[in-house]
């Protein structure tokens, strides 16, 4: 948990780690949505239900780099980081903070920075 945070306040006050994507390497996701990976089979219950929660990282008008964790989904067998798959500005987050989140979804919305 701690990590987490220190991670998040890291993000927040504009750190940068030394994940990040070299430029010739990022991927610019189409109609700039970033969406959330499909989830792993073994992450969903016999029943075929999600028990993942997303905690968002980012927030509208935050710069990002390509392998900046945006977001971390906490399940009961894992936790699993999100990064931006390319530099830019946030432009909308579409998953609040706890939420509880499958897979596929639409995370948020990235412009390239100018």
């Amino acid at each position: 948990m701690l990590n987490l945070i220190t991670k998040w306040l890291s993000g927040a006050m504009g750190e940068q780690s030394e994940e990040r994507i070299p430029e010739h390497d990022e991927v610019f996701p189409p109609d700039g949505i970033i969406t959330i990976p499909e989830l792993p089979s073994e992450l969903v219950n016999p029943h075929g239900e999600m028990f993942s929660t997303c905690q968002v990282l980012v927030a509208v008008g935050h710069e990002v780099y390509g392998g900046q964790i945006i977001a971390v989904i906490d399940t009961p067998n894992a936790t699993l980081e999100i990064p931006s798959p390319c530099s830019g500005i946030i432009k909308e987050v579409f998953i609040s903070g706890g939420a509880v989140v499958s897979g596929t979804e639409q995370l948020a919305s990235i412009e390239r920075a100018p």
